[in-house]
């Protein structure tokens, strides 16, 4: 990711401008990219692009505007609203993901379509069920 080059968000607006049938999902970080790629693959949906927040360039002027702090989920929920400004008028295929954390606790809420917020603080609590937690102990760890 070091030596990447990042798009920045004028980029990012051409290219829907040009490809509005592009289907792309942003979100915070290599996990999250992981786990979202894996759940694809699995489903064989294909068309899909899944991109780290990383790969975009955020000024941090725009998250001050937005009122936001400056780290790797406001630069997401940054660019999902930038993004949704930009094209109110035509519907994209792109999605933004981030953890829910705390916004319900003190009642933050943003109005944006692109956005997804997950069920839980973390997208990797979505696997911390007993049916995976079973599976792990049985084949992993082999317990039993």
């Amino acid at each position: 990711m070091e030596n990447e080059i990042r798009r920045t968000l004028d980029e990012l607006v051409t290219r829907y401008e040009l490809e509005p049938e592009l289907c792309d999902i942003y979100v915070e970080g290599k996990t999250d990219k992981q786990l979202i790629e894996w759940f694809l693959e699995d489903k064989q949906l294909q068309d899909f692009g899944v991109y780290e927040i990383d790969t975009v360039e955020i000024p941090a002027q725009l998250l001050f505007e937005l009122g936001l702090k400056d780290n790797i989920r406001s630069r997401v929920i940054a660019l999902a609203i930038y993004i949704h400004d930009k094209f109110l008028e035509t519907p994209l295929h792109i999605t933004c993901i981030v953890d829910k954390d705390f916004d319900w606790l003190f009642g933050k809420e943003y109005q944006c379509d692109l956005l997804l917020f997950t069920d839980y603080s973390c997208l990797e609590m979505y696997l911390f069920n007993e049916v995976v937690l079973d599976k792990y102990l049985r084949l992993a760890i082999r317990l039993y």
